[in-house]
């Protein structure tokens, strides 16, 4: 899926494919179904950015803001290697996924003005 818009939020909720999704001046809510392993991408200047994903999703997560905080909950509920690496507006976390092999895919959280809450469901 692809969405565009310059002033509203988005919302994405149950979803299974790949998403890249923009907004100018609006917050960006995504949950993924519990299955979906696409890759994701969402932007936004001057909003939050809250990303939901169950056990299947995997790769490369980074999330990224100038004017804000990073907030990352259910990392126990993860099977497998993951890696979590912190730095000033930035967060890199690797996840195994449920799918065979390594993932290499990477989706991106960013935004300018605001928090991003990562948090990984049963």
């Amino acid at each position: 899926v692809l969405a565009r818009t310059s002033n509203g939020r988005i919302d994405v909720a149950d979803h299974l494919g790949a998403l890249d999704i923009a907004t100018s001046n609006g917050a960006i809510t995504i949950r993924l179904h519990r299955d979906s392993e696409a890759p994701v991408v969402a932007r936004t200047n001057n909003g939050s950015v809250e990303f939901e994903a169950g056990p299947a999703f995997g790769g490369v997560l980074d999330a990224r803001t100038s004017n804000g905080r990073i907030q990352i909950d259910g990392l126990e509920r993860i099977v497998g290697p993951t890696t979590l690496e912190r730095h000033p507006g930035r967060v890199q976390l690797t996840l195994a996924g449920t799918s065979e092999g390594s993932r290499t895919d990477v989706s991106r959280l960013e935004t300018s003005n605001g928090s991003i809450r990562i948090e990984v469901r049963d």
